[in-house]
């Protein structure tokens, strides 16, 4: 059984996993985290900030990544470029705020976390719920996906 350290459940957190990982539908980043967040904080979507959103992200990029010495380069790396070299590069194209980048930033963190290893699961998360957010054909109930049930947690 995976260690408190190793869930997502404790801290709230694991739907902004699985949104990260594409198993709700993305429509608008922002607005999908404000549903997330408000389903997170018991609120209305209308009352939840980017502030809050990027704060929650943080803390949980922080505490995802405990002990790995490596975080601040690629981190501050991606939100250099995404905000330096992206505009010379997409010509015309929208560039997105530093708000937007910085919680990309996170997502890109959370997305990468491993949740399975073969059979066991090494890293907690609630099933997907579209409650939350629209699902996408991937988590869909029928097929098998990387979250843990009250069975397997006991």
């Amino acid at each position: 059984m995976p260690s408190a350290h190793r869930s997502a459940i404790e801290t709230g957190m694991s739907h902004f996993y699985l949104y990260s990982k594409g198993h709700y539908v993305q429509t608008n980043l922002i607005q999908d985290l404000k549903r997330i967040t408000a389903h997170r904080c018991g609120l209305n979507p209308e009352q939840v900030t980017v502030a809050n959103i990027i704060l929650l992200l943080l803390r949980e990029v922080d505490r995802l990544t405990e002990g790995r010495t490596t975080i601040l380069e690629p981190f501050v790396t991606y939100i250099r470029e995404e905000l330096v070299v992206w505009p010379t590069l997409m010509n015309g194209q929208r560039q997105p705020s530093v708000d937007e980048v910085i919680i990309q930033a996170c997502l890109n963190e959370l997305s990468m976390t491993v949740i399975r290893e073969g059979d066991n699961i090494v890293f907690e998360l609630e099933p997907p719920n579209p409650d939350v957010l629209p699902l996408t054909r991937s988590a869909s109930p029928n097929n098998a996906i990387h979250t843990v049930t009250q069975t397997e947690r006991g």
